[in-house]
């Protein structure tokens, strides 16, 4: 088997833009896979931010804590961390909103339509969750599903009590999820990211999560210092709490495992949390956020449990993060590159034989970027960077799927690469 050169370092020299959107039908699917040490990814559709891009070394965390200014009775009760997933069996078809509030409001509820100024009570009801509360905080988180939308549609909502009109959010919109592998010939993207700060877009663009290490710790100083809160807090109470993903409608478990599809993409959400001999104990041996399967470490023993099923299953690509940098490999089958259908400059790939794996960890996490040992070395790498913070988007039709990694800081593109299938 031949085997390309070591992988490059990214810069900011030309690349290639390939032109293989042709007329080739193709459907792709898209497994995201990380974990048990990594941090969140996630996968947001149409929307993309610059977070923060360090100059030097990122601050490091102050214990001491910023003054607390206490909150009005309207402000406790107010609607606030909006944010949206897809839901139904059939793709298109649902909608869940979530939000949440520092004291119970007994008749949350959401309205619905597709005009801002002519919204309709839905008759759902909101599912409320609380998963912590002590004397000095508490939060009720409310989930409420759609169902009977139409797929690739605009919809506008609010959400808040229904008998205290002073107690709705604003309105937003939604645009539901495409039909899979329907008629149309048009394009979409998603961006795709892990390791990131904060941002506001999820009450507009649904943000469909991947659990990683972050969502079962602690950060605070409060929480910290106090072993009754690590204990409640320390266990994905507070993400499977705060966020909805449908893994009811595609078999899944709560959020750390399901899938979803929106047009010729279908999405699998994977754990290694989970589902394991020895897990959590044993979750900080088995790092699955590398997926090169180095045979040095016991990444390789995770991938032996996935590999067969990635390949029988004609998975196209496995998207990780927690590693705190970019990186983009060959096909990989079995610990080998499989270089049939790829192009010479590793541009395109044309039907490929084996899954293609990328870790898309470096969007801005304060602790900065990972240092790599030996990557140039491994014969798959095709693209490595652990200098640049940036976000990964993914654009699709009928004929191709395209992956670029995008620069934060000025929206430059460090790699891209095409995918097709026939």
């Amino acid at each position: 088997m031949s085997r390309f050169a070591t992988a490059r370092q990214s810069s900011y020299g030309t690349l290639p833009v390939p032109s293989v959107f042709t007329k080739k039908r193709a459907s792709f699917s898209l497994l995201a896979a990380i974990i048990v040490t990594g941090a969140c990814l996630s996968i947001l559709l149409c929307v993309a931010t610059s977070p923060v891009s360090w100059s030097s070394s990122p601050p490091r965390m102050r214990l001491a804590a910023a003054p607390v200014v206490p909150l009005t009775s309207a402000q406790l009760i107010q609607p606030r961390q909006i944010h949206l997933a897809y839901a139904g069996a059939t793709p298109g078809t649902g909608m869940t909103v979530s939000w949440a509030s520092y004291r119970r409001v007994n008749d949350s509820t959401l309205w619905v339509g597709t005009s801002p100024t002519d919204l309709t009570l839905a008759t759902v009801a909101a599912e409320t969750v609380s998963y912590y509360a002590d004397d000095a905080y508490s939060l009720f988180t409310y989930h409420a599903t759609l169902t009977g939308l139409t797929p690739r549609s605009k919809y506008f909502y609010r959400v808040g009590s229904a008998s205290d009109a002073s107690n709705v959010s604003p309105v937003y919109h939604f645009h539901t999820a495409r039909e899979p592998r329907g008629d149309d010939d048009t394009s979409f993207e998603i961006a795709v990211y892990a390791d990131f700060g904060e941002r506001n877009a999820e009450d507009t663009v649904p943000y469909m999560t991947t659990v990683g290490n972050h969502e079962a710790e602690c950060y605070s100083p409060i929480c910290l210092y106090s072993p009754e809160k690590q204990a409640q807090l320390s266990n994905y109470s507070a993400y499977n709490a705060r966020f909805r993903m449908p893994s009811g409608n595609s078999h899944g478990a709560a959020n750390m495992w399901y899938s979803w599809s929106h047009g010729f993409v279908h999405f699998i959400s994977v754990s290694s949390e989970t589902d394991y001999d020895g897990a959590p104990t044993n979750n900080k041996g088995t790092k699955v956020y590398k997926p090169n399967g180095d045979p040095k470490t016991k990444h390789r023993a995770l991938l032996n449990a996935f590999e067969p099923l990635l390949l029988k299953y004609k998975v196209d690509a496995v998207v990780s993060g927690h590693q705190h940098a970019y990186e983009r490999h060959l096909p990989i089958a079995y610990n080998e590159p499989v270089v049939a259908g790829v192009s010479a400059d590793k541009a395109v790939y044309d039907s490929p034989r084996a899954p293609v794996y990328i870790v898309s960890g470096s969007c801005g996490s304060t602790g900065g970027h990972e240092p790599y040992v030996d990557v140039a070395a491994q014969t798959w790498n095709v693209m490595y960077d652990n200098v640049h913070f940036g976000i990964s988007t993914l654009k699709v039709n009928k004929t191709a799927l395209e992956w670029s990694f995008v620069h934060a800081a000025d929206g430059a593109i460090i790699d891209r690469f095409v995918m097709t299938k026939q």
